[in-house]
């Protein structure tokens, strides 16, 4: 009885799920303003702070990397979007908002678990079926509307 409830509840609000596509454009702004930060943030960090580092280059996996841009994709999400109040600067543009399944603000603790479900590997992929929603807000209980 309560499912049937939200669904005429969510109709009566005229809430719409932001499109593919713009959770798409919201993750390509992310992106580029995420590699902008880790780009200044090394070259203040490198260039005034500490000595250059000259690693010689391994061929391979490079796990700590991967470990490193992990945590850092976290970090930014985490603090962005508890900022922000469940925007980002791409959600921003795109006029897009993260809420949780009951339309409410997510609080730190369920942005942190979305955060933490973007970096799953093959994430990406659980966007191919029809649903507009990912691993990342599945899991997190959370969905991304217009505004």
């Amino acid at each position: 009885m309560e499912d049937i409830l939200d669904e005429i509840q969510l109709e009566d609000t005229n809430i719409k799920d932001a499109t593919k596509g713009k959770r798409f454009t919201n993750y390509l702004i992310d992106m580029v303003f995420f590699y902008v930060l880790v780009f200044v943030g090394s070259f203040l960090y490198y260039g005034l702070v500490s000595e250059p580092l000259y690693l010689e280059e391994e061929e391979g996996f490079d796990l700590m990397g991967a470990l490193t841009s992990m945590l850092m994709v976290i970090i930014y999400y985490t603090l962005v979007e508890t900022a922000m109040k469940g925007r980002t600067i791409g959600k921003m543009i795109t006029k897009t908002r993260t809420v949780t399944e009951d339309l409410k603000t997510p609080d730190f603790g369920v942005i942190l678990t979305k955060s933490f479900c973007r970096v799953i590997p093959f994430e990406a992929f659980s966007f191919l079926g029809e649903k507009t929603t990912g691993w990342h807000d599945r899991f997190s209980k959370t969905r991304v509307i217009q505004e």
